[in-house]
């Protein structure tokens, strides 16, 4: 074998270990990308969710929706008090 051809085997084998690394890099990248994409949402929902509830709770100006949040309420406190 000529050097020339050594080198270009060489060459293919190494382009075959970078190829290998980078889709491990973006299988890892994207599973990162997933958790934090997904940690985000719920946290953000809770947010929302645990504000409109406050918002709701206060509403005492109409009176149908003050009532009906309020056994709301009273409904979600009996079910985790079990």
């Amino acid at each position: 074998m000529t050097n020339n051809e050594n080198l270009e085997k060489e060459i293919h084998q190494l382009n075959k270990t970078i190829l290998k690394l980078d889709k491990r890099h973006n299988l890892t990248n994207s599973l990162l990308r997933g958790i934090f994409y997904g940690l985000g949402s719920v946290i953000g929902a809770t947010m929302v969710f645990a504000l409109l509830a406050y918002l709701l709770r206060n509403i005492e100006l109409i009176p149908v929706i003050g009532s009906w949040t309020a056994q709301l309420i009273e409904h979600v406190n009996s079910v985790s008090s079990k």
